[in-house]
Parts: structure tokens; sequence; C-alpha cells
């Protein structure tokens, strides 16, 4: 069943302005939109970024509410239609957030065991917590000159540079 919902959500991601050309195998009432959900209290939460964003806001109390208990969340991220095989890359792993204090920690698996990655929300620095092929899970907010910036609560799917793919993120409670 997530699949059909994965392959339905990338459709509807691919899909141009010009949305009369409809794909065959999609049924528009399976395609959610970018940010929501199959059911309304679902325990997950889904974000697209498509070829033409930079990125896209993930606002701080999706994150708390699925990652700020003892056993966080899973992040999964991927990047669909990289170029130029047109395959999928993608990266999955936990994320925990402190509300009281607004530290997060993440763990990301590869290829040689895990990666660590600590930090704080609204430090003004950015920081990478997640990162495939060209797309990236970060805390920052805002894009300002070519910098990437963390100026207020939340973190964001970003895109080192635009038109590769569109980047999809999965926050699982």
């Amino acid at each position: 069943m997530a699949l059909k919902y994965i392959a339905a959500f990338v459709a509807f991601c691919s899909l141009s302005a010009q949305a009369a050309e409809t794909p065959t195998a999609v049924i528009a009432s399976d395609v959610p939109e970018c940010g929501t959900d199959d059911a309304s209290n679902a325990p997950r939460k889904s974000f697209c970024l498509k070829k033409s964003e930079q990125i896209t806001t993930i606002e701080i109390g999706g994150v708390s509410k699925l990652c700020g208990d003892l056993d966080g969340c899973e992040v999964r991220l991927g990047q669909f239609r990289y170029e130029p095989n047109d395959i999928v890359w993608s990266r999955r792993g936990l994320l925990f957030y402190n509300q009281s204090n607004h530290y997060w920690k993440a763990s990301q698996d590869t290829t040689s065991g895990t990666r660590d990655q600590t930090g704080m929300d609204k430090a003004q620095n950015s920081q990478i917590v997640m990162t495939t092929a060209d797309c990236q899970l970060v805390d920052g907010d805002k894009v300002t000159g070519g910098k990437l910036e963390d100026a207020s609560s939340g973190f964001g799917l970003y895109r080192a540079k635009t038109g590769t793919g569109v980047c999809w993120l999965t926050l699982i409670d």
C-alpha cells in the first residue's frame, strides 16, 4: 500500500503546469498533494520539492509532533528522476528533536555504517541533517543571496542545484 502512495506522490510532483496530460496509470483522487497525508491523523508527513524549486519549509510543529518524543521519527529522503539514468537515490535514518531546547540528532544509514549529525534549530547557521544526491534535509529555512540560512524555527527540504529531479521527504512516527 505504501508503494501505491509513493508512486502516486511521485506522479503528482512530476505533473507539469499543463496538467491536461494526466498519466493513465494515476488516478487523480489517489494523488496526495505535497505536504499532505492520506489520512488526517496519519503518523507521517510527506513533502516534495519539484525540479524548479530550491527549498520548501518544513514547519517545526510537524517535526516536533512526529520526532519530538522518546523514539524520534524515521526519515526517508529520496530524489526521483536523477539524471542521467532516471534512477532513484535514497537515504533513510532517524531524527530526534528536543522540544524544550531545540537540539536535534539524526542518524543516517550509509554503506559504511551510520553517520550521526547534531545541531540546534534556529541557530542562525544552517546545517545538513541528511543528504542524498542533490536533495538535502537541512536545518535551514530560506536561501538569501545563494546562501542557506536558519533564521527561524523549522527545517527545509533543499536542493543544492535546481533541475535535477524531484526531491521527496517523509517523516514517520
